[in-house]
């Protein structure tokens, strides 16, 4: 049983109930409770055992309608019963289809232009208050007028129910278990207009996300790249930092070097001088023996000579 079957079957038992309240002010509720508790019973039966809607969309709005005949019977054709009618009409547009509304008018049309009859001619079933075949054709005219706005509704709500169920489906697919999204839904085939402009729209967006997933990539590879660059360039400037080092401890040693070489230097120009000063004395010291020895020479010369003589 379906939802649309159940919430007629509620319809029925309200109009179950308004059949009785009329016929508890008129000629009693037997006949109300007999044949409203059997069109009841009958609706439920088609409801329960039918295995579509395709059954119970036709025969409970048939049925609805009965009801409907019974509680204009039971309120002995009051015109304020008749308002039933429109009421259930509108009822058959739960099942978004044309279908139910014109079964629904056609048997509120026989039962009326049949019972105006029936009723005329004495055999008991009532219509109206006073039958009349103008009576017939105006009720007629208004429930033609309704059936026809009932039928523009029910497409329409078809249409929109169905655009529903393809916009659930594809949000179904697109949308994961773990929240993730899936854009294998982009590839649905369906006719409806609205359906497709979303499909447009999701295949835009999804190209645009490509796009971003691509200009991401490029980033991130260029980041890697920049990275690496990074990373040579500090071990450069690692390499650099110990390379002045170096050259500093270098410059460092030769700067004792230096100094050590000056002082060096110094010492050796203080020995040069020590050693020409020596010098200058030893060629003192060497000077006064060659005097001496020409002194000694000039002696000895003196010594032969006296000696010789």
């Amino acid at each position: 049983m379906t939802h649309n079957d159940k919430s007629m079957l509620a319809a029925f038992g309200a109009l179950l109930l308004a059949a009785i309240a009329y016929g508890a002010q008129n000629a009693g509720i037997g006949v109300p409770l007999l044949v409203g508790g059997g069109l009841l019973a009958l609706g439920w039966a088609v409801a329960a055992l039918g295995r579509s809607e395709g059954l119970s969309r036709v025969a409970l709005p048939v049925l609805g309608m009965a009801m409907v005949a019974l509680l204009i019977h039971a309120a002995r054709g009051h015109a304020e019963s008749h308002f039933a009618v429109f009421a259930f009409l509108a009822c058959t547009v739960i099942y978004r289809h044309w279908l139910p509304v014109v079964a629904a008018a056609a048997t509120i049309a026989v039962h009326h232009l049949s019972f105006n009859y029936f009723q005329q001619w004495g055999w008991g079933p009532i219509c109206f208050t006073e039958p009349s075949l103008g009576k017939v054709l105006e009720h007629a005219a208004y429930v033609v007028a309704e059936a026809v706005l009932l039928v523009l509704l029910a497409e329409r709500a078809r249409k929109e129910f169905a655009t529903g169920e393809v916009l659930a489906s594809m949000a179904e697919r697109l949308v994961r278990a773990d929240g993730s999204v899936d854009f294998s839904a982009l590839h649905l085939q369906t006719d409806d207009e609205r359906a497709q402009k979303l499909l447009s729209a999701l295949k835009q967006i999804e190209r645009s996300i490509g796009e971003v997933r691509l200009s991401a990539e490029s980033i991130g590879n260029a980041a890697q790249e920049i990275a690496v660059g990074n990373s040579d360039l500090s071990q450069r400037t690692e390499q650099g930092a110990s390379a002045l080092q170096q050259t500093a401890s270098s410059m460092v040693q030769i700067s004792s070097t230096v100094r050590q070489t000056a002082d060096s230097a110094r010492t050796a120009d203080q020995l040069a001088h020590s050693a020409a000063t020596v010098a200058q004395r030893g060629g003192a010291v060497v000077a006064q023996v060659v005097s001496t020895m020409e002194d000694i020479n000039t002696s000895s010369k003196k010594i032969a000579d006296i000696i010789g003589t």
